[in-house]
């Protein structure tokens, strides 16, 4: 499907004025919890993106609202709450005020009390360890874990507390303030 709208594009010269977006998924990662599935790459061609480039930077499902609005010159109304921000500046080669962390909830609807939250850098990943919003109890192998998702991509192994006053101890502290704003306020603050 994707190769017959850049075709169709290419076909009609309309690459110059038109960005395209794709959300890629990895094999065996979509229903999980895990990096492969949550973790995945985004893809930006087109009008504003250098050909070739790569941006690392963390991005978030709630930022494509915000992104198409910017690349279509749509302000969205200063009233409208949007949790994301755009990444226009990202597809342009000029990253700036990247994320610190995402967001991510997962309920899996085969099982109705399956629930589970997290926050995530490039490097780590906090899993909320008590109950949500609806005052369901988060539930899993992962509930309160803590792991190194570069040098364990499918978290078999949480981490142990880090060691009081070190930076890793800091960065988890941060991951849980932000799960527990999470739970009672839908507006996260700034990340």
């Amino acid at each position: 499907m994707i190769n017959r709208i850049f075709l169709y594009l290419l076909r009609h010269g309309l690459c110059n004025i038109t960005t395209v977006f794709n959300g890629a998924n990895y094999q065996g990662g979509k229903a999980g919890t895990f990096d492969p599935g949550t973790h995945v790459p985004f893809v930006a061609w087109g009008a504003g993106v250098p050909a070739g480039s790569v941006c690392d930077d963390l991005a978030d499902l709630t930022d494509i609202l915000p992104t198409i609005c910017d690349v279509a010159g749509v302000p969205i109304d200063e009233d409208y709450v949007v949790d994301g921000r755009s990444l226009r500046s990202q597809f342009a080669g000029r990253s700036r005020d990247p994320r610190r962390w995402v967001y991510g909830y997962h309920y899996d609807s085969r099982f109705s009390s399956r629930r589970s939250a997290w926050v995530r850098n490039k490097h780590y990943k906090l899993y909320a360890s008590g109950p949500d919003h609806t005052g369901t109890a988060y539930v899993g192998n992962t509930a309160g874990k803590f792991y190194d998702v570069i040098n364990d991509e499918r978290e078999t192994s949480p981490l142990p507390n880090p060691p009081a006053g070190s930076r890793l101890e800091t960065l988890k502290n941060e991951f849980q303030a932000v799960l527990d704003r999470m739970e009672v306020d839908s507006d996260p603050g700034e990340n």
